[in-house]
């Protein structure tokens, strides 16, 4: 039993000046991330701030992680905002100053993060929609062109038939402009944080082809 608690001064003593030198680095970049952040480099700040955390993840270094949760919640990563706030909360030796300042950040977060979900869920209904509704012109074009098509292969005169071309022609791009915007929003309300870039339907169209794509981040 002595030599465990001999043992364990020991390393309490040789651990000693490792834990403080990372804590006093971790207080030196806290306070370089504060400045970056008064001089509006955000960017800098963040990662000055994430730094001091990884040195020390305490309530010394209350204000790089209020720093961190700002500055997400200020890009929209709200999700990953909260993630953080959560651990801040739970760091045990807050003053009650910084405990009152989590709490407020928390509501306002979850209230944020609400709205994006409500939005989501609408830009989804409303995509499901137009993908359905879609499929009636796009169907009906395609078989108007598949008409044109008989007509002529069974030696009709093209001209005559003309209106079933640019029927059927006009019938796939309303239809394939429904599918793709309501992919479109489907795609964006299925989003996290409202930062994937909601992807936009593009249309070529010329005398030859027609042709229908989506650009974007899902």
């Amino acid at each position: 039993m002595r030599r465990f608690v001999a043992a364990v001064l020991l390393f309490g003593l040789l651990a000693s000046p490792a834990w403080a030198g990372d804590a006093r680095r971790a207080g030196e970049i806290q306070r370089q991330a504060e400045q970056a952040l008064s001089n509006g480099d955000r960017d800098e700040a963040l990662k000055l701030a994430q730094r001091a955390i990884s040195l020390e993840a305490g309530p010394s270094t209350w204000l790089a992680q209020q720093i961190r949760v700002e500055i997400l919640e200020g890009r929209g990563e709200l999700s990953q905002a909260m993630r953080h706030l959560r651990d801040y909360l739970a760091i045990d030796g807050l003053f009650p100053e910084h405990r009152a300042w989590g709490e407020e950040a928390r509501g306002r977060i979850t209230k944020k993060l609400g709205v994006i979900e409500r939005a989501g869920s609408t830009r989804k209904g409303v995509g499901i929609a137009l993908v359905g509704g879609g499929a009636l012109p796009l169907g009906l074009g395609i078989a108007s062109l598949a008409n044109y098509g008989d007509k002529v292969a069974a030696g009709n005169n093209p001209i005559a038939y003309e209106g079933y071309l640019d029927a059927g022609v006009a019938a796939i791009v309303v239809g394939g402009i429904m599918e793709g915007v309501g992919i479109a929003l489907i795609a964006s309300g299925g989003a996290k944080d409202g930062l994937a870039r909601a992807p936009m339907p593009w249309l070529v169209a010329d005398n030859q082809r027609v042709v229908l794509g989506l650009s974007g981040r899902f």
